[in-house]
């Protein structure tokens, strides 16, 4: 419906970054004084035996967010 006109909707900013095109009918704007968020979690059971393996993956993952998107917090 937003790309036909007749709609509007909340976008994550990670959707917008990926999914959302300069060439778009979509028009995005951010909202101002408004602040949203959401929390994405790594979980691993402790009897995996690969703890440090995980939070290797978890940092690769915060490192590439944080370059790839600028105006995301990445909180550690």
């Amino acid at each position: 419906m937003v790309g036909m006109g007749i709609g509007v909707t909340f976008l994550p900013a990670l959707y917008v970054h990926s999914e959302i095109h300069a060439r778009s009918e979509i028009v995005v704007k951010s909202l101002e004084d408004k602040s949203f968020s959401r929390s994405v979690g790594l979980v691993w059971r402790k009897s995996a035996g690969r703890a440090t393996a995980f939070r290797q993956v978890a940092e690769v993952i915060r490192d590439v967010a944080a370059r790839k998107f600028k105006d995301i917090v990445i909180e550690r």
